[in-house]
């Protein structure tokens, strides 16, 4: 019985605190972990606030900085010089790469998306409303000096949002709308699996929209979807279709024209989660064990930690090396090295 309670209160507490997978939600976890351009520089960071600088083969620690911040995220520029970190209260701090200074901070914004091809960087902020209305601020900034690229708003409660490598474009997806128009109505008995779900979307008397717009902020297009929820999600989009994935494992693919589907990863729950560079691939992980999955066909490489002993150890940060392997970081402040296979390389324990 206790066991039960036990697992039953370890699924709410990560239920709750992954739901809004908002900057402000510790991760409780090694999180933060980005690979320079030229696969010489590991680095990772957690929640006691300092960043390792580790050897990307052997996982050693080279270096501890304490960097006063709690990570959220961590990603370096286009040339390796700079690290960018978005902490738990939203703000983005640069890091210069050669002695781990600081270059600059900006306040940044609930959620930070980077197009790492164009060497940027857009963070939203809480949406404000104005006689009823609703937009949402948002700013991009260069990945290379923190400097303003340009900012702007968008009409409506934008909840996610994905960009293009190149920062050409980027697709919003709003909060969830209450819809009278869509019919209330529970899932026929002998649906299952993602054809539930599905339906039990499209019936459940909420709507939202996709917002398209490029990279100066000028909107293309507005779709309304039957997907919505009130998760931030994280995903990948190439100009055409739009990915994204979150905690519930219903994660959703869309085209611009609103042409949509739900797909799932092999995990049951997406604790963690981790874009590559070129909005190719993701990592996602769970409960010791995770994937490497290619939104564009739907492939999957597997992989599983050992187990430890005690309360369930979570993946919650991933890194992609050049090569196609990533790394991985844990609620044990562990650091897995992942093949793009899914083999093991290298585990370790990082203090």
């Amino acid at each position: 019985m206790r066991k039960q309670f036990i697992a039953g209160l370890t699924m709410a507490c990560a239920a709750a605190a992954l739901a809004t997978a908002a900057a402000n939600t510790p991760k409780n976890a090694l999180g933060a972990i980005a690979v320079s351009p030229d696969g010489a520089t590991l680095v990772a960071a957690g929640d006691n606030r300092v960043l390792y600088v580790l050897d990307p083969t052997s996982l050693e620690v080279k270096q501890r900085v304490a960097i006063g911040v709690n990570p959220h995220e961590a990603y370096f520029s286009a040339d390796g010089k700079t690290l960018a970190i978005h902490d738990t209260d939203g703000a983005v701090t640069l890091f210069n790469a050669a002695d781990w200074s600081v270059k600059t901070k900006n306040d940044g914004g609930d959620v930070m998306v980077v197009s790492a091809a164009a060497d940027t960087y857009i963070t939203l902020s809480y949406p404000q409303s104005k006689d009823g209305a609703y937009a949402t601020p948002f700013t991009i900034y260069s990945l290379a000096d923190g400097s303003k690229k340009g900012e702007g708003t968008i009409p409506g409660q934008i909840k996610s949002i994905v960009a293009t490598p190149d920062g050409t474009a980027y697709a919003g997806l709003t909060d969830r709308i209450e819809d009278a128009t869509e019919t209330k109505q529970s899932a026929p008995a002998d649906l299952k699996d993602l054809a539930k779900d599905e339906f039990e979307l499209k019936n459940d008397g909420y709507t939202a929209e996709l917002v398209v717009f490029d990279g100066t902020g000028k909107e293309i297009s507005r779709t309304k979807t039957w997907y919505a929820t009130y998760d931030s999600l994280n995903g990948a989009f190439d100009g055409t279709t739009a990915y994204f994935l979150g905690y519930s494992n219903k994660n959703l693919k869309i085209a611009t024209d609103g042409t949509a589907s739900l797909f799932t990863l092999e995990p049951s729950y997406l604790y963690g989660l981790g874009v590559s560079g070129d909005g190719k691939t993701v990592a996602a992980g769970s409960l010791r064990d995770g994937t490497r999955y290619t939104l564009a066909d739907g492939t999957a490489a597997n992989y599983e930690l050992d187990r430890q002993e005690g309360w369930p150890e979570y993946f919650e940060g991933f890194g992609f090396a050049p090569d196609g392997s990533f790394y991985g970081g844990t609620t044990a402040f562990r650091l897995a090295h992942i093949g793009a296979d899914g083999t093991i390389k290298t585990v370790k324990p990082i203090y």
